[in-house]
């Protein structure tokens, strides 16, 4: 294979592993850089960000034409439906080796190749299997030979964030059509499940990338703005997808979990809704306000703003306004509409008195609700210093609520600017949480420059805005397993949690209030979820912690992609023998490997657990097929090298008995330099000797 250059057509070839910082290797075999696993996890989180890279295995004619993502997105996931398309302008059937840097926490769960059954075109669905026998397939149905060859494609895994899909053959001037499934995680933020999709494809060719429309209820969103979905070109660096979801309770969430045979991936998220409550329709609302000469001209204006902040979100309401100071007065008489109130509020001057009756205001606000015609939702809302009469003990203020059914809050002023905090420590809580309503450290301005906060502070007292008070419990999950939990879920916030359990998780219950009102969400085992986990599993933080065994049962219950599992696609084919891929030019099969993409026949290994391996009899094995392909005897010859843990560096000289034979030289010369070394040539460095 030549080096880097532009090819000839119309599409330039961009650099590939094989080609640019590694030197001149033929692809696709590449070397493999080992490192230490601090530093792999640093280049694997750097690989993500890559991007794809596209060649042919014989030719430089090979290229991409066309690179299509369709995005569906779900309630907490994304699937990410993947086709490409390449095209031969070579002289010989050709590989498309095709290096795929997938997503952040991406998990691949499909692979089909489009061909033709009875002259009509027909997608081949791929089947998952174990790596190196997915390998061992791939080489037979590509190498040369008299037997009834197939088409097939290749989908194994490099590495974390890197998968490399291999298709054979190419026809010339022929062109191949493959797609692959990803799934991709979502985070719940602000009332949606996003996804930020970053550029997706090689350097020349971006893909173009599709939304599906949003399901029943649920809300797209596209950078922000309403779309019912479709095309929307090229990928770019900010591409935010975000699906709203409908909701009629305050509380969602899900739970998956995955069997790994000896434990269990265990997955948890907890979700405010987007509006975890709304301001009630018809409502009947009182607004009480300390008109006591304790309180200055500003505490008096600053009762005034928040009463009408916190009626502007009451558009049909019907309101009475009470002052009070030793006793309560009322404003109309009657009903008024909300609007009416509020502005009435801005200019009504408030004559201060002595007295703090609060139980007394309370009272005469309590009754004019109950007299008032029943079947629509009752407010009460009433501010103060809370400087009151030494026997007027939380017990009157008790007494004083409940008669009229309506939720009760209660402001206690604070000289702070907009701001309205819970206050569950106040003696005056216990009476006003039996209404379902709180006491309030109420925090108010009348400045014209603080109105607009105003209005979206005091919305809190129309509608609860978050869930306060937040616990988990799991008869399942140890004590401390779960985390850090949030105590507050902001409306449209969430939170999630993933770990290794060692039992079953047979439910989880969510439970918090809204206002005082106490609202409970139970979490059962989702299959479905539990099938997507075992995938997303081989994206998260939990795979370094993984065994084989885990890998491969996790691998077949998600239908992923792994270190242990490939896809394999086959489709029907006749081509002549002589056009199958040489043995020894081509990598097949799944391992880990470093940021760099590496290409290991069969590989299963995991970093950290790489069984032991006679690595001399490895490469005489490997290095001795090579020889006697170039035409060698066995026993007649030697090969000196030097590798650098799992690298070769050198390839010192080949002794031959008797005269030189330079052609048979240089053929088990580049059959050493071709080596892929598995990852238990470990040494830093070490020279071989290798007898053929």
């Amino acid at each position: 294979m030549a080096a880097d250059g532009p090819g000839a057509g119309k599409n330039p070839r961009p650099s590939t592993p094989g080609n640019s910082r590694w030197g001149r290797l033929s692809m696709p075999d590449v070397r493999i850089r080992p490192v230490s696993a601090a530093l792999g996890l640093g280049l694997i989180a750097a690989s993500a960000s890559a991007q794809d890279q596209v060649h042919g295995t014989r030719s430089e004619r090979l290229y991409e034409r066309s690179h299509d993502v369709r995005a569906t997105l779900h309630h907490g996931w994304a699937e990410l439906r993947v086709r490409r398309r390449v095209e031969n302008e070579g002289p010989r059937h050709d590989q498309a080796m095709i290096w795929i840097s997938t997503p952040p926490g991406a998990a691949a769960v499909g692979l089909k190749t489009l061909g033709t059954l009875a002259g009509q075109p027909r997608w081949f669905s791929g089947e998952l299997m174990e790596a190196e026998a997915a390998a061992a397939r791939y080489r037979e149905l590509t190498g040369i030979g008299g037997y009834y060859p197939k088409d097939p494609a290749l989908l194994s895994w490099r590495s974390e964030g890197q998968l490399l899909l291999q298709v054979f053959p190419v026809a010339p001037n022929g062109d191949k059509t493959i797609e692959y499934t990803l799934l991709v995680p979502t985070r719940y933020k602000d009332g949606a499940h996003r996804y930020d999709l970053e550029r997706l494809g090689t350097e020349s060719l971006p893909a173009t990338l599709s939304v599906a429309p949003p399901g029943r209820g649920d809300r797209l969103l596209v950078n922000g703005k309403a779309s019912a979905g479709g095309a929307l070109g090229a990928t770019g660096k900010n591409t935010e997808l975000a699906l709203v979801p409908k909701s009629s309770e305050p509380l969602g969430g899900e739970l998956a979990v995955a069997a790994t045979g000896t434990r269990h991936v265990t997955r948890f998220s907890i979700e405010a809704a987007p509006e975890v409550s709304r301001v009630p329709r018809g409502a009947q609302v009182v607004v009480v306000i300390d008109a006591s000469r304790s309180l200055s001209d500003e505490q008096v204006d600053a009762q005034k703003a928040a009463a009408a902040a916190y009626l502007s979100h009451f558009r049909d309401a019907a309101v009475e306004v009470v002052t009070f100071a030793r006793k309560a007065q009322r404003r109309y008489g009657t009903w008024v509409a909300a609007d009416r109130a509020r502005r009435d509020l801005v200019a009504t001057r408030i004559e201060r008195k002595n007295g703090s009756a609060v139980d007394e205001a309370l009272l005469e606000a309590e009754g004019i609700l109950a007299a008032a015609p029943a079947g629509r939702p009752r407010r009460l809302v009433l501010t103060t210093d809370a400087i009151v009469r030494s026997r007027l003990k939380p017990e009157r203020i008790r007494a004083a609520v409940g008669q009229s059914g309506a939720v009760v809050h209660l402001g206690i002023l604070a000289g702070d600017g907009p701001a309205l905090t819970r206050n569950d420590d106040h003696l005056w809580a216990p009476a006003a949480r039996t209404t379902g309503g709180l006491v309030w450290r109420a925090g108010a301005s009348a400045d014209a420059g603080d109105r607009k906060k105003m209005v979206a502070v005091y919305e809190e007292w129309a509608r609860p805005l978050r869930v306060d008070h937040v616990k988990l419990y799991s008869p399942d999950l140890e004590v401390g397993a779960i985390g850090e939990v949030p105590q507050v879920l902001d409306e449209g916030q969430g939170y999630e949690h993933l770990l290794f359990t060692q039992r079953d998780v047979s439910w989880v219950r969510v439970e918090g209030e809204l206002w005082s009102k106490r609202v409970e969400r139970v979490l059962h085992p989702d299959a479905a979820a539990g099938k997507r986990w075992a995938a997303l599993a081989f994206g998260s933080s939990l795979l370094g912690e993984l065994s084989e065994p885990e890998m491969m049962k996790l691998a077949l219950t998600g239908a992923a992609v792994s270190p242990v599992t490939s896809y394999l696609a086959i489709e029907p084919g006749v081509r002549p023998s002589t056009e199958g891929l040489e043995h020894g030019t081509v990598g097949f099969g799944s391992g880990f490997g470093s940021g760099a993409p590496s290409l290991r026949m069969g590989a299963t290994s995991t970093l950290g657990r790489a069984p032991p391996l006679d690595r001399e009899k490895w490469l005489k094995d490997a290095l001795g097929a090579s020889f006697a392909a170039c035409g060698g005897k066995a026993g007649t010859a030697t090969i000196s090298l030097e590798t650098t843990f799992a690298e070769v560096v050198d390839v010192a000289r080949v002794t031959l008995p008797g005269p030189r034979d330079p052609v048979l030289e240089r053929c088990v010369s580049e059959a050493a330099w071709d080596l892929v070394l598995p990852p238990q040539f470990d040494a830093e460095w070490t020279t071989w000797a290798v007898e053929l």
